[in-house]
């Protein structure tokens, strides 16, 4: 996950009260861009005709070529 960081000159008695208003703001954006994602990630696989098995098989691959490849890139991991 990234981070941003925005200064802004404000009376230090809004200082909590903003903070929580921006945190709730970031949150909300968060779940409605989660959802927009999980949407579209529904249109592909609904016209896929990959059997449950194939993609399950397809996944471990994939984690384990993900794996394989950190590994290399950070011996320390196990």
């Amino acid at each position: 996950m990234e981070e941003i960081t925005i200064k802004v000159d404000i009376p230090s008695k809004l200082k909590n009260e903003l903070g929580l208003i921006l945190a709730k703001a970031a949150e909300e954006f968060a779940k409605k861009t989660e959802k927009e994602q999980y949407k579209k990630f529904n249109e592909i696989v609904s016209e896929s005709k990959l059997s449950k098995e194939n993609a399950l098989k397809l996944g471990k691959e994939l984690n384990k070529s993900l794996h394989l490849r950190y590994k290399k890139l950070y011996p320390k991991l196990k």
